[in-house]
């Protein structure tokens, strides 16, 4: 990963988490409990297969046996004899990738700025 200056990390995070609680407020505001669904990237790459049912019970539609096996080989990190080429890839890796490879004090900037959304919808505190 690149190297992030504070400066920077500070301005997108705390542009980021901006948007983000504004889209919350919309949703919220447009739309009545239960005519929407929050989905956490993160639960979606660490719990695939429970994440693609909820959203699957909540649209009120089957899920087909063919969605399970795409999420089970397209979401870890598969090599092949003779691939050359894949698009598969570890999800949770992926996603928690950054936090180990953003420096402790840039991680602290990021929850500083992100506090309040990070309360709101269950993220933990780097140092939990």
């Amino acid at each position: 990963m690149q190297a992030s200056s504070p400066e920077i990390v500070r301005k997108a995070s705390s542009h980021m988490c901006a948007e983000m609680m504004s889209n919350d407020w919309q949703g919220r505001t447009y739309f009545n409990e239960g005519q929407f669904l929050t989905i956490r990237y993160e639960d979606l790459a660490q719990f695939p297969v429970q994440t693609a049912a909820n959203i699957y019970n909540f649209t009120g539609v089957a899920m087909h046996e063919a969605v399970l096996e795409y999420i089970e080989t397209h979401t870890k990190a598969v090599a092949l004899e003779h691939d050359y080429y894949t698009n598969r890839s570890n999800s949770t890796a992926t996603a928690f990738a950054w936090k180990n490879e953003l420096h402790r004090d840039l991680r602290q900037e990021v929850e500083n700025n992100c506090e309040k959304f990070m309360l709101i919808y269950g993220y933990k505190s780097f140092n939990e």
